[in-house]
């Protein structure tokens, strides 16, 4: 995946320096980080992948959302096919066996980082059906299905938070990647708010903040239960 999409990945580092933001600018960093979170997803489980194994699910399920929305829109990608082949082959090949297929495998539930998805779902309902409104509008973003994208975005929000929330084995991957979704997001609607799908530098504090404490949330978590196993 990294040797085909190329490039392209590259656009999450590099789109920081950009002074004069080309007017897809905020919906093509929005695309790469979530194919970020599929490239990460797949590139822990080089090492030890049997303690890594929401990775691999967050991999898979970042995926299927993406390639349904996308067929569901008509703007499909088909070297996609290929891709989310070879990620099936390595779901069901995976060194953990049937546990793959577990989502909550260690620990109980985290309540604070569950409640925090369920305060983000607010606003993020409220954006996404903002954005599939305008995907109707026909202008050159919808025209691309750039609209339809940030609704997709939105929902991996809230389902990788979800699973980081239950824990599964190696929960920290989604944790951070649900932190890294909403703090680029965040980041990008501070320092260019006239771009389209943007939500200003109010609203994209308030989610850099957020991504922040579900962060610190989640680490807390974290040692606390490795403390309790000492």
């Amino acid at each position: 995946m990294v040797v085909f999409l190329g490039d392209t990945l590259t656009f999450l580092f590099t789109a920081w320096i950009v002074s004069v933001p080309a007017v897809h600018h905020l919906h093509d960093l929005a695309l790469v980080t979530m194919l970020w979170t599929v490239v990460a997803g797949l590139l822990v489980q080089l090492y030890e992948p049997e303690r890594r194994v929401a990775g691999i699910q967050q991999a898979l399920l970042v995926n299927v959302v993406i390639t349904g929305a996308n067929v569901l829109t008509g703007f499909f990608f088909p070297p996609a096919l290929l891709l989310g082949g070879l990620l099936l082959a390595a779901f069901a090949l995976h060194p953990a066996g049937r546990d793959v297929l577990r989502v909550r495998t260690t620990g109980s539930v985290s309540h604070v980082l569950v409640g925090l998805v369920v305060l983000a779902a607010i606003p993020l309902t409220v954006y996404a059906a903002d954005q599939y409104a305008l995907q109707a509008s026909g202008d050159v973003h919808a025209q691309l299905g750039h609209y339809a994208d940030m609704v997709t975005y939105s929902l991996l929000v809230l389902l990788l938070g979800l699973l980081a929330s239950v824990k599964p084995v190696g929960w920290r991957i989604p944790l951070w990647s649900t932190a890294g979704l909403v703090g680029v997001f965040g980041a990008t609607s501070v320092l260019h708010p006239a771009l389209a799908s943007s939500v200003g530098p109010i609203w994209g504090g308030l989610a850099m903040l957020w991504a922040t404490g579900f962060v610190a949330a989640g680490e807390v978590s974290h040692r606390k239960g490795a403390d309790s196993s000492d």
